[in-house]
């Protein structure tokens, strides 16, 4: 569960509350699709990426291990949560906890993420920031860029190297 948590809120900026409150049936991992509930009752889709598909998939297959008749619906469960009759959401602190030995909270991840995203930078800054990432990064790695325009619209990229002879683009949506 540890690991997923991490992935939920480090690469797709999910909030802490957000996490503890996602039903299993919200997981879709044959489309690879999560839907977050916001707090005003409305559903935002979180297109998840491959590392975060097997992290949940293997969560899932855990979970059912661990606790096979439990009927709390969340996502996240411990085995206090998997017992409990009032089928509570896994409490903030477990959420707090796993990050604890990264010295960091949460919403300090969640902050530096998004930070990281929205930030409009010229362009050779950001080129230069791709190749530091690049030069830090596995082979296996994968870098996602989401250009959004002033319209409604925006384009996902992902690249597996940042030269342009090596780049190709994984996948691209509008």
């Amino acid at each position: 569960m540890s690991r997923l948590v991490v992935a939920l809120i480090a690469i797709h900026g999910l909030g802490k509350l957000e996490t503890a409150r996602l039903l299993a049936a919200d997981l879709n991992l044959t489309a690879g699709r999560l839907a977050v509930r916001r707090d005003d009752g409305r559903y935002h889709t979180v297109y998840l990426d491959e590392l975060t598909c097997a992290l949940a998939a293997g969560w899932m297959r855990e979970r059912r291990r661990r606790w096979p008749r439990t009927a709390n619906p969340h996502l996240l469960i411990t085995r206090v949560t998997a017992s409990d009759e009032k089928q509570p959401p896994v409490a903030h602190t477990v959420i707090e906890a796993i990050f604890a030995p990264l010295g960091l909270t949460p919403g300090q991840l969640r902050r530096d993420r998004t930070v990281q995203v929205v930030r409009n930078e010229p362009a050779h800054v950001i080129s230069a920031q791709i190749e530091e990432l690049f030069s830090e990064s596995r082979s296996d790695d994968v870098l996602r860029l989401c250009r959004r325009c002033h319209s409604a619209s925006s384009s996902l990229y992902q690249f597996r190297s940042s030269k342009p002879q090596r780049a190709s683009a994984i996948r691209s949506c509008a």
